[in-house]
Formats: C-alpha cells, sequence, structure tokens
C-alpha cells in the first residue's frame, strides 16, 4: 500500500522549504554583497588616501627628478626623505604608503620584522603593465609586504604639467587580515541574524502546522464519534469561534451534528408509527381471519347442506322413476283388464 503524505508533513515542506530555500539565497546573496561592499569601501577608502598622498607630494613645484645621490626630488623637496609625510598619513589613516620611481620604492612607511623600511624592492610585473605602462589605477586584493598580504591600490605619477608623462606610482596599503577579520565578524552576524530569523519562521511554520493538524484531527474524532452512534459530542469553543476554515469545518461538524440527531429522531418517530400502523393492520388481520373462518364454517354448512339435498334429489328421483314403472305396468295391467271385460262380454 502506497504510503500517503501527512497534511501536517506537507504543510511544513510547504512553509519551511521555502523559508531554508529563501533563507539559503538570502545569506549567499547577501553575505556577498556585503562582502564586495565591504571590499569596495576599502578600495574608495585606500584610492582617497593615494590621492591625497599623490596631492601632497604635487604641491611641491617643479619636476621629479633623480639626485646623482639617488634621491627622488620634486623640485625642492626631498621625496626620498618624506618619512615624515607617510609617517603622519599612517598614524592618521592606518595606512602604509609608499612612493615609487618608475618601479623602485623610494619612500615607504612599511617596515620590516626589525623595523627598517621597506625600501630599494620593485614593483610586480602585473602592477608595472597596468600602472606604469598603461596608466590606470590599479587595485588589488593581495599585495605582499615582507610576507604580510595587504588590500592595495596604486596610483601613477605624471611629470609636473603632463598627463602622459609617468614617472612614478603611489601606492596606499591597509592589512588584509585585520580587515577580513571585521569583512567575516559582519558577515557572521548578518548570517547568525539570518538563521535566527530562519528558525523562527520554521518554527513558527511547525507550531501553526501542528495547531492546523490538531484542529482538522479533532474535528475528525467529532465525525468518527457521530458516526459510531455517539450524538452528544462536543467541539472546542475556540475552535468554533475561529474565521479561518478550521472554524468552519468545526461549525459544520456541530451542523452535521445537529442534523444526524434530527434525522435519527424523525427515523424514530417514523419507526413508531410504522410499529403502531402494523399493529392496528395485525388487529384487522386477526379481526378478518376470524371472519374468514365464520364464512368458511358456513361455506362449510352450505355445501354440507346441498349434498344433502342432491343425495335427497337423487333418491326422490330414483323413487318417481319407480312410480312411473308401477303406473306403466299398472296401465297395462287396465288395459289387459279391458281386453278382457270385453271378451267377456260377447
Amino acid at each position: 500500500m502506497e504510503k500517503r503524505m501527512s497534511i501536517k508533513k506537507k504543510i511544513l515542506a510547504m512553509i519551511v522549504g521555502p523559508i531554508l530555500t529563501l533563507g539559503i539565497i538570502s545569506v549567499i546573496f547577501t553575505l556577498t554583497r556585503v562582502k564586495s561592499a565591504m571590499v569596495n569601501e576599502i578600495q574608495d577608502a585606500l584610492k582617497g588616501t593615494a590621492a591625497a598622498t599623490l596631492a601632497a607630494y604635487d604641491q611641491n613645484t617643479g619636476d621629479y627628478i633623480q639626485a646623482s645621490n639617488g634621491d627622488i626630488w620634486k623640485g625642492s623637496y626631498n621625496v626620498s626623505k618624506s618619512e615624515s609625510l607617510v609617517d603622519g598619513i599612517k598614524r592618521n589613516t592606518g595606512m602604509d604608503v609608499t612612493f615609487f620611481y618608475g618601479s623602485q620604492r623610494v619612500m615607504t612607511s612599511a617596515v620590516d620584522k626589525n623595523g627598517d623600511r621597506l625600501l630599494g624592492s620593485p614593483a610586480g610585473d602585473t602592477v608595472i603593465d597596468k600602472v606604469l605602462n598603461n596608466g590606470q589605477n590599479y587595485f588589488s586584493k593581495n599585495v605582499s609586504l615582507d610576507g604580510t598580504l595587504n588590500y592595495g591600490y596604486f596610483m601613477p605619477v605624471y611629470q609636473n604639467g603632463s598627463d602622459s608623462s609617468i614617472v612614478g606610482m603611489v601606492f596606499v596599503g591597509t592589512n588584509k587580515a585585520q580587515k577580513d577579520v571585521v569583512i567575516n565578524y559582519l558577515m557572521i552576524t548578518i548570517g547568525t541574524a539570518v538563521f535566527v530569523i530562519m528558525l523562527i519562521c520554521a518554527a513558527f511554520g511547525i507550531k501553526m502546522s501542528s495547531s492546523i493538524t490538531k484542529s482538522i484531527r479533532t474535528s475528525i474524532g467529532v465525525v468518527e464519534k457521530v458516526s459510531a452512534g455517539n450524538l452528544d459530542v462536543w467541539v472546542d469553543e475556540k475552535l468554533l469561534k475561529r474565521s479561518d476554515e478550521i472554524g468552519d469545518l468545526s461549525r459544520v461538524t456541530i451542523t452535521l451534528r445537529d442534523a444526524t440527531k434530527t434525522v435519527i429522531k424523525d427515523i424514530s418517530a417514523n419507526a413508531n408509527a410504522l410499529l403502531q400502523a402494523g399493529n392496528a393492520l395485525k388487529e384487522v388481520a386477526d379481526k378478518t381471519n376470524g371472519t374468514m373462518n365464520q364464512v368458511r364454517t358456513a361455506v362449510t354448512m352450505i355445501v354440507d347442506n346441498s349434498s344433502d339435498q342432491a343425495r335427497n334429489s337423487q333418491n326422490t328421483s330414483e323413487y318417481m322413476r319407480t312410480m312411473g314403472e308401477d303406473i306403466t305396468e299398472t296401465s297395462r295391467e287396465v288395459d289387459a283388464l279391458d281386453v278382457n271385460a270385453a271378451s267377456m262380454q260377447q
């Protein structure tokens, strides 16, 4: 026999299923969008700091040149000795700043484990191609500074008064692990909130399905009792006062009970009337039977009398025949006497 799914399971499937599906989709979509938004915010912050750093260098008049000792100057400002500028930006923003002349680091706020500035190392090939060769701003999610990954933003540096001659780059980076902790915390918070909402909705669905199935079972139980002949059953007033389909079902169940009572009363009354009519008919039948016995007796007597009359008629007929024969014989004898008398007269 095929096993049927209960209405409770169907209701749970209709409620919990979409909730779980929508919740999972919402979590994935929300977390993806949140992470993307946070990364975009980090990118905008890095871009803003890079632009501010570039503006701080460009405010000095003159061209970017390299002195004989290797220092880079912007007019009268020694870029290679601008520790106070990059360190001040780091203190205020928490971001490391690096100035590249060409592809080489000539000034940076980033230091290694020994506290020495990370100078002299070249930029990566991708950065050189996009920024120095093509003049593009470039954002990267994985820039390594002494083995520590950073979110980084590169901005090309143009020669004074030029929009095509690129002399270097400004880099601004922030610790990726620290930012990811913030992003992950926010994502976990949002995911937890969505999960809690899903649980609340699922619990509400389970409670609602249990309430519906319980009410339906109650109505079924009432109908079963009525079908078994118990017409004194009652339904909870709370169910009768409900304005939904469950309330309608409960009220119809009571209506069915009352209608069944009425039908049974009518059947009982008709049965009593039929019983009384049967008794009356029995009395009439008994009287008719007595009358028929009397008629039968009368008929029997008439038949007997008719038989006696028939026998009497038969005897009378025999007597009449005998008398006829006697008369005939007497007539012959009279005729013979007449003949004899005549003879004697002669």
